[in-house]
């Protein structure tokens, strides 16, 4: 396992807890609310340009 699959690993690990969380009823406010999705908005965001730099990286090293 190289160092972008364990990163991208531990973003679904907290990703799930934050869906966890905003699905469950756990939340006390609509602040609260909001900063939790816009945490897990950002993680899926890196999470995805972890993805398109582990493709990139792979195509790269095909190419040589």
């Amino acid at each position: 396992m190289n160092i972008l699959e364990v990163a991208v690993k531990q973003i679904d690990e907290k990703a799930q807890q934050l869906q966890g969380a905003v699905c469950g009823n756990s939340i006390n406010s609509l602040e609260e609310y909001k900063y939790l999705c816009g945490e897990l908005q950002g993680l899926l965001i890196a999470r995805g340009y972890l993805l398109d730099l582990k493709d990139s990286m792979g195509q790269y090293d095909d190419d040589n």
